[in-house]
This record gives structure tokens, C-alpha cells and sequence, in this order.
């Protein structure tokens, strides 16, 4: 998992996953986009942005087409997860229900038209 150089973030691969341009530029602004890459090429990234001092949001979350299901979903999940609770995150939401079935083997819970994952300190 890697902070993408300017020419590695996958602007297109994002967006065509449902992601805001604005809020990708924000979350890439604040340092907060990481991507996947297999052998020098990005095959999948993701973004959060914080909400508030302990509540992120997933703002993107996208992996190439022909390496769908090989378990770098479940990885940059995981990734997020980890740097939303280092920076002191509770909670991390993704508005709408993209991802939801995906994103409930994590946990994640519908709450009202989004959903949510606690996260319990250690």
C-alpha cells in the first residue's frame, strides 16, 4: 500500500467506482489516498476524509477490472480502517449503499442511507 506519486493516482479507476472528483482531490490534498500496486502498476486504491476529529468517510474505494476478486478489496479495506483508527477515527461511513454487501463482511451497518463501522479502541 502506497501514498500514490501525482501521476499514480487512478482518478478514472475512482470515478468510474462513484467517487466525487472534489472530494478525491480533497482527500488527496489531506494525504488521505493510498493505492494498491502489482509490479509498479496501480491496481486498486482507495480514499477518506475526516468528517470530524473521530468520524471518516470512504470516499472511494476501486479495484481495476481483471483484478476484481483476489482479495485487494479486502486489503485496501482493511488499509482504510487501520488509517482512519490512527488518526483517531470511532467511525468510518460511506454514504450511500455502494459496496454494501462487500462492505458488510466488515462489519459495516446500514444507518439510514449509508453505512457504518464502528471502531472500538484498544
Amino acid at each position: 500500500m502506497y501514498r500514490p506519486y501525482a501521476d499514480e493516482v487512478p482518478w478514472e479507476l475512482l470515478e468510474a467506482a462513484g467517487a466525487d472528483e472534489d472530494a478525491l482531490a480533497a482527500v488527496l490534498e489531506l494525504d488521505l489516498v493510498r493505492v494498491a500496486k502489482l509490479e509498479g502498476r496501480v491496481v486498486g486504491g482507495y480514499g477518506i476524509r475526516p468528517l470530524s476529529p473521530t468520524s471518516y468517510e470512504l470516499v472511494a474505494l476501486a479495484i481495476a477490472e481483471g483484478w476484481r476478486g483476489k482479495g485487494f478489496g479486502r486489503w485496501l479495506v482493511g488499509h482504510a480502517i487501520g488509517l482512519a483508527e490512527s488518526r483517531g477515527g470511532r467511525e468510518i461511513v460511506v454514504r450511500g449503499q455502494r459496496h454494501a454487501t462487500f462492505l458488510r463482511r466488515f462489519g459495516f451497518e446500514p444507518a439510514q442511507n449509508d453505512l457504518v463501522l464502528p471502531l472500538i479502541p484498544e
